[in-house]
């Protein structure tokens, strides 16, 4: 018996799911997450992103997981995936600094942390 590729599958399950669904998986990856248990968050987001590859959400979780399970390779590459589909996230700009001041990538840092500066109104910072 012959498979279906896995695109086939992807587009036959998105046409049953519904956005308050997708938004429960979602929640329950968060909340697996939360409760320290990574297998079950890193399944469901790995379902996640295959139904919606342009939710920054689930990568963003998903670069999380990878930094607390210290894969930090893995980590970079899903908060860089992130950052594509949202620039405008600060929590993205924050972990990847992080990431690269780790790495001891430090001149990689910098723009991040000059991009963070954006985020923020100077009248916030009067003494």
């Amino acid at each position: 018996m012959r498979h279906p590729p896995a695109t086939e599958l992807v587009d036959a399950a998105q046409a049953f799911i519904s956005s308050d669904e997708y938004e429960c998986m979602l929640y329950a990856a968060a909340e697996a997450y939360g409760d320290g248990d990574f297998e079950r968050a890193e399944a469901l987001l790995f379902g996640l992103s295959s139904l919606n590859p342009g939710d920054s959400r689930t990568y963003k979780l998903m670069g999380s997981l990878k930094m607390l399970q210290k894969r930090h390779v893995q980590a970079e590459e899903h908060f860089q995936r992130a950052l594509q589909l949202d620039g405008d996230d600060p929590y993205v700009f924050v972990a990847l600094a992080e990431l690269k001041l780790k790495a001891t990538r430090i001149q990689e840092a910098f723009p991040l942390f000059e991009r963070l500066v954006d985020f923020f109104d100077p009248a916030d910072f009067r003494i």
